[in-house]
């Protein structure tokens, strides 16, 4: 899941990636957006 979560946000689909998400895990918003906030700064450090 989290592959496909990251390919997901690094095109762009962050909808598409929340819905994938809360259907997985239950959670909702807040913890998607601090998830994609992980994941985007780890892209940046690469």
């Amino acid at each position: 899941m989290d592959i496909e979560l990251r390919k997901l946000i690094a095109e762009g689909k962050e909808i598409k990636a929340f819905e994938k998400y809360r259907m997985v895990t239950g959670l909702g918003l807040k913890e998607h957006k601090e998830y994609v906030d992980l994941i985007s700064k780890e892209s940046l450090k690469r």
